[in-house]
C-alpha cells in the first residue's frame, strides 16, 4: 500500500508542477483542476466497478497523466501524454507491464472512445464524468472559452450548440457504474 501511495503521490506532484508551469494560456478547461476531477472520478468509478488495488493504481496513474500532453500539443496530445507518463514511470522504477497498461489507458481517452477493457472503460468514463454532473454547464462554458482562445476566434451560440449537442449525444458511458451514476443526468 505504501508503494502505491508513493507512486501516486509522486505522479500528482509531477503533474501539478508541469501543468502549473507549462500549460498554455488558453488551457482553461484542460487544467490541473480537470486532472484532479478526473482522478477523483476514476477513483469513484474504479471502486464502483470493483477494481482491485493494482488495477485502480493503473487507472489513477493514467488519470493523472491523461492530458499532460496539452502542454506541448493539442492534436495527438494523448500520444504525447503517454510518452510523458512512460518517461516518468520508467524514471521511478515502475514495472514495465504496468507502465504498458497505463499507456493503453491514456491512449484510450482519445475521442471517439473505443476502450478495449475495463481499465480503459474506467478512464474514459472518468474523463467524461462531467457530462453527467451538476457542474456540466460550468465545465461546458470553460470548454467553449478554451476552444475560442486556442483558435483565436469566437463562436456564435448556434455554432457552439451544434458542436456541444453533437459531442454530448455521441458520447456514451462504458462502465455499468458510470451508466448508473451519470447517464440519467447526462
Amino acid at each position: 500500500m505504501a508503494e502505491q501511495n508513493q507512486i501516486l503521490e509522486k505522479a500528482s506532484d509531477h503533474v501539478r508542477e508541469v501543468l502549473t508551469n507549462k500549460a498554455p494560456d488558453w488551457a482553461i478547461y484542460h487544467s490541473y483542476e480537470h486532472t484532479v476531477e478526473t482522478v477523483e472520478a476514476a477513483r469513484e468509478i474504479a471502486e464502483g466497478s470493483k477494481l482491485d488495488r493494482a488495477e485502480t493504481e493503473i487507472v489513477l496513474l493514467a488519470a493523472w497523466f491523461h492530458d499532460i500532453g496539452y502542454t506541448e500539443k493539442t492534436e495527438g496530445h494523448e500520444g504525447r501524454s503517454m510518452e510523458i507518463a512512460r518517461e516518468f514511470l520508467s524514471a521511478n522504477g515502475y514495472p514495465s507491464d504496468k507502465t504498458d497498461a497505463v499507456a493503453r489507458c491514456i491512449l484510450a481517452t482519445k475521442v471517439p472512445h473505443n476502450p478495449a477493457d475495463i481499465l480503459e472503460q474506467v478512464i474514459c468514463d472518468a474523463d467524461m464524468a462531467h457530462l453527467g454532473k451538476r457542474r456540466f454547464f460550468r465545465k461546458n462554458e470553460l470548454i467553449r472559452m478554451e476552444l475560442e482562445r486556442r483558435e483565436g476566434k469566437p463562436m456564435t451560440d448556434a455554432e457552439w450548440l451544434a458542436i456541444c449537442t453533437n459531442f454530448v449525444t455521441s458520447q456514451r458511458f462504458h462502465t455499468k457504474y458510470a451508466r448508473g451514476k451519470f447517464q440519467e443526468r447526462k
